[in-house]
């Protein structure tokens, strides 16, 4: 009677087990990263633009509106700096209060994990500073080659031109 009941279930208990993955597989990522700085202010900017079209603003309007997101982007940077400062001072309590607890040597074991951590922080940092780099060198080229190819279609247009 058992055995019926498992063969029975075990079908349904793989449909619900299939379901519930293919569910978890389809929740966003949290952990993604936001499109890097250039692009998000590239997109902010298209944004307003659209905007001072949509609402038809006259130029007085339009630096009304650019003043306003000017200040918004000082404070907002203001903040992070602040906020920086503040996750700073925040560590610095913790390991304070997490060294008090520790006795000779687990606090030098301490200072090697931490020293690794350090390390280990500083070379992700240096890795993304190099990709950085080298992300806006192809920007640059990118940026290069479009200005050549717009002058040769220009000088292939002026060539047309002069002969009909």
């Amino acid at each position: 009677m058992k055995i019926q009941f498992l063969i029975k279930s075990l079908p349904i208990a793989l449909v619900a087990l299939l379901t519930v993955s293919a569910l978890h597989a389809q929740k966003p990522n949290k952990t993604t990263k936001p499109a890097d700085q250039a692009t998000m202010e590239a997109q902010e900017a298209q944004a307003d633009a659209e905007m001072e079209k949509s609402l038809k603003l006259n130029p007085s309007q339009k630096a009304a509106f650019k003043k306003a997101n000017d200040d918004y982007k000082a404070k907002s940077k203001q903040l992070k700096g602040e906020k920086k400062e503040e996750m700073a001072r925040m560590r610095a309590e913790r390991d304070k209060a997490r060294r008090a607890v520790l006795t000779p040597e687990q606090a030098k074991h301490y200072d090697e994990i931490q020293a690794k951590r350090a390390a280990h922080h500083a070379e992700r940092r240096a890795h993304k500073a190099e990709r950085k780099a080298g992300q806006k060198e192809m920007k640059h080229q990118k940026k290069v080659e479009k200005k050549a190819d717009k002058a040769e279609r220009r000088a292939m247009e002026a060539t047309d031109g002069g002969d009909q």
